[in-house]
């Protein structure tokens, strides 16, 4: 704990304990009939609660009653009153049944003043696991996001290296399209959230790159349904389904990939489906960098507000991402 924090609950403290003192004095001073041992005698219960209050926070209640070691917890809560009223008040001549009065109001006040406390401090370590864990998400986001970029960027340079020795105008029509996505990257989507109709910009710019590396092998079936282009959506979270179509329906015959995106104000769907060449193993497990990726970002930035569901029938390969907005 940082010294500023301590000595702010220090001072806290302080304050409380003084005002405890004063409410307790004020309440006494019109019946008293001298005011000198009336507040020697407000001092003394001020102190006595303090101790017990100490004493049954710091101490008993975590080794005992936290514990479940309910009837020792009992045992040592009335002994320490017992014991600090009789040490404090030692001076003062005291009947058994005085000291019986003075001892049941301190253990009420010790009861409620303990509970108030523990309220207090199990509120303030919530907040911290709550802020600790915002950070962790963050940190992970962070880092998911890192992930991601450089895995885009090395599928397309793969592509712009096949049609450097296959075409070499849309080898340069590709670098140019490269340039748009980077520039996507670096700028627009260096944030929390982006609008989807960038985010479809950015995929079909995707597309239109393996569309020229694929050619004639590529059979592809897109649609798209989004009703608000503004809607906000966490940056390269669909890009990950469109690689992976692309990437497991590559082989020597054609690649047949169906794209289908329908948004609205309350749900985000995309569908995605693609062939699996004979050779590939269907049993295989789904996925790889960005898909692994992906899952984690959709459960730490939506938990129980999506579904991603996958499976192969048919040599045809079919993916499906809801995401609820609201």
């Amino acid at each position: 704990m940082r010294s500023g924090s301590i000595i702010k609950r220090l001072i806290y403290q302080i304050l409380f304990w003084t005002a405890f003192l004063l409410v307790n004095l004020l309440g006494g001073v019109e019946e008293a009939d001298d005011l000198t041992k009336e507040f020697i005698s407000t001092l003394i219960f001020t102190l006595v609660t303090m101790v017990v209050v100490y004493f049954n926070v710091l101490f008993i209640i975590p080794r005992f009653l936290y514990k479940k070691r309910y009837l020792l917890y009992i045992l040592l809560f009335i002994l320490s009153i017992l014991l600090v009223t009789l040490l404090g008040y030692s001076t003062f001549e005291l009947s058994i049944i005085d000291i019986v009065v003075e001892t049941v109001e301190i253990a009420i006040w010790v009861g409620g003043l303990s509970s108030v406390w523990i309220i207090i401090e199990q509120l303030s370590i919530k907040e911290k696991l709550i802020i600790a864990e915002k950070k962790q998400t963050e940190d992970s986001l962070r880092y998911l996001k890192a992930q991601i970029n450089p895995h885009f960027l090395f599928n397309v340079l793969n592509n712009i290296n096949f049609l450097i020795h296959k075409d070499s105008d849309r080898a340069s029509e590709t670098v140019i399209k490269l340039s748009d996505m980077l520039r996507y990257q670096i700028y627009d989507a260096d944030t929390d959230h982006i609008e989807i109709n960038k985010e479809v910009k950015h995929i079909r710019n995707y597309i239109e790159l393996e569309r020229i590396r694929m050619g004639d092998r590529l059979q592809l079936t897109e649609s798209y349904n989004v009703s608000n282009g503004t809607q906000l959506l966490p940056p390269f979270l669909l890009m990950p389904l469109i690689e992976n179509a692309f990437k497991h329906s590559s082989g020597r015959g054609k690649s047949v990939i169906s794209i289908a995106l329908h948004s609205n104000s309350e749900l985000v769907q995309i569908t995605v489906e693609n062939s699996v060449p004979e050779q590939v193993d269907n049993k295989k497990k789904e996925g790889g960098l960005g898909i692994s990726n992906l899952k984690r970002r959709l459960e730490l930035q939506f938990k129980d507000k999506y579904s991603y569901t996958y499976g192969v029938v048919d040599n045809s390969y079919k993916a499906e991402l809801v995401i609820k907005l609201i």
